[in-house]
């Protein structure tokens, strides 16, 4: 979701966004949030200011490889 304005010689404009998957496998789930912002103050047609904001938060799961020690089996031992 995004919205923005400008009111005079001020503008603005912010975004969030959030994204959860569960992953086809186990242990592969993804959590993301994002939040954008942006002020601006416009002193004269060559001179501007602008502050941006942005933060991002983010949980990730990687199912990674399995193996032998996972699995508790060590199918090539003598």
């Amino acid at each position: 979701m995004s919205g923005g304005a400008v009111q005079g010689q001020f503008d603005e404009f912010g975004a969030i966004g959030f994204r959860a998957r569960e992953g086809f496998r186990e242990h592969s789930r993804e959590d993301t949030e994002i939040l954008f912002a942006d002020l601006g103050y416009k002193f004269s047609d060559q001179v501007e200011n602008r502050f941006y904001l942005t933060m991002d938060q983010g949980q990730q799961e990687s199912a990674g490889r399995f193996d032998e020690v996972r699995n508790g089996k060590r199918p090539f031992a003598g």
